[in-house]
């Protein structure tokens, strides 16, 4: 950031784990955050979440690249004691009941080590020195043991609270706030808030299986859409993915935001 230059002011939409983490990572490099939803924290996906953070079923490419960084991420925060107790490493398990399982979970094994992904093939009789009560339909499984577990509303909680920023409830963004061409804030039912910066978290990612590539679909809030669309190619609203927050929190025009 230039010298002299104030720290910016960036409204986030949505007070899930995604907008958490934005906003985590944006009041640590300086910024100054509001956060404000049409609900209450963790009200949506984020808590209904069960808070697996595996790589056991992904296959090579788009989605596993990114399973590996988030479950990094998480690791690298709980050594910098910010997700202290929240985050604990524990393995996945894929088990087999019949011969076209067992193939199955034999070819995700070969993708896991093509990968680097440390794996253990466990036959019937291993399987039922670890877990007697598995009954007799299991045939063999696959344990992925760098996998973890964190749970979506903690997270979100304790991200925030790092950040010191308290969520705005109940406080749905209406519309965009205009100036010429650039965004410079939100209405909401309770006023306007001015920023230099707006953030929308509500976003879906889908993978095109074909070409091996993350599309970002929106999931916008009130008119959202018509007003980006006058305020292109210099709205200062990002749309960001949830294992891109950290990455992708940035000023954009929307044309290359997502």
């Amino acid at each position: 950031m230039p010298v002299g230059r104030p720290f910016p002011h960036v409204v986030v939409i949505g007070a899930g784990i995604v907008g958490a983490a934005t906003a985590f990572f944006l009041s640590r490099a300086g910024a100054k955050v509001t956060v404000l939803d049409a609900q209450t924290p963790s009200a949506g996906a984020t808590g209904a979440s069960d808070g697996a953070v595996s790589v056991a079923s992904k296959r090579p490419g788009v989605m596993m690249q990114l399973a590996r960084q988030a479950r990094d991420l998480y690791a690298q925060l709980v050594r910098e004691d910010v997700l202290t107790d929240q985050f604990h490493t524990r393995p996945t398990y894929l088990f087999a009941r019949s011969d076209l399982e067992v193939a199955v979970i034999a070819a995700q094994q070969r993708d896991l080590d093509s990968q680097g992904e440390a794996t253990l093939w466990l036959d019937r009789a291993m399987l039922m020195r670890r877990a007697p009560g598995l009954g007799a339909s299991v045939l063999a499984g696959l344990k992925v043991p760098k996998d973890g577990h964190a749970i979506g509303y903690q997270i979100t909680h304790r991200l925030l609270s790092c950040a010191n920023v308290v969520p705005l409830r109940h406080t749905p963004a209406l519309d965009l706030v205009l100036s010429g061409n650039r965004v410079i804030g939100v209405e909401t039912a309770g006023g306007r808030i001015l920023a230099d910066t707006v953030i929308e978290q509500i976003a879906v990612i889908t993978v095109d299986a074909q070409e091996n590539r993350l599309q970002l679909q929106s999931k916008p809030v009130a008119r959202l859409p018509e007003l980006i669309q006058q305020a292109q190619p210099a709205a200062q609203v990002v749309h960001v993915a949830p294992d891109r927050a950290r990455a992708r929190a940035r000023v954009g025009a929307m044309n290359g935001a997502a």
